[in-house]
């Protein structure tokens, strides 16, 4: 069952030639300049990686005004399976969501970098 599911997020990765995809994870809940934070690391790897699509989990709100925290990361599971990188931002070891995350990118071979290496 975890190969096929697996298999089925590899298939939902980018199609041949189209644009990578990158994932920003890090802490939202409980810190007030969230939105700030993932706006300039969205700034900072675009310029880095150029022609990327970005993956910001931040404008789910705009998606799901009123949603809950689980229905944010079931739907941030299936992005990260549609991502080729993870962007780990500051903070994240301390943010469950985002250790979940790098957890899940990790078992299907996304590859993770520390957003301190992109600067």
């Amino acid at each position: 069952m975890v190969d096929t599911f697996i298999g089925y997020l590899n298939a939902l990765k980018r199609k041949k030639g189209g644009a990578m995809r990158i994932y920003l994870s890090g802490p939202i809940t409980g810190v007030d300049n969230y939105r700030i934070n993932f706006l300039a690391a969205e700034y900072k790897v675009r310029a880095r990686f150029k022609g990327v699509t970005i993956i910001n989990p931040t404008w789910l709100v705009k998606l799901l005004p009123d949603g809950k925290h689980d229905e944010y990361l079931e739907i941030c599971y299936s992005l990260v399976g549609m991502a080729d990188k993870m962007i780990m931002l500051p903070g994240w070891e301390k943010s469950k969501g985002a250790c979940a995350e790098k957890r899940m990118a990790e078992e299907i071979g996304v590859e993770i970098i520390e957003f301190i290496n992109i600067q």
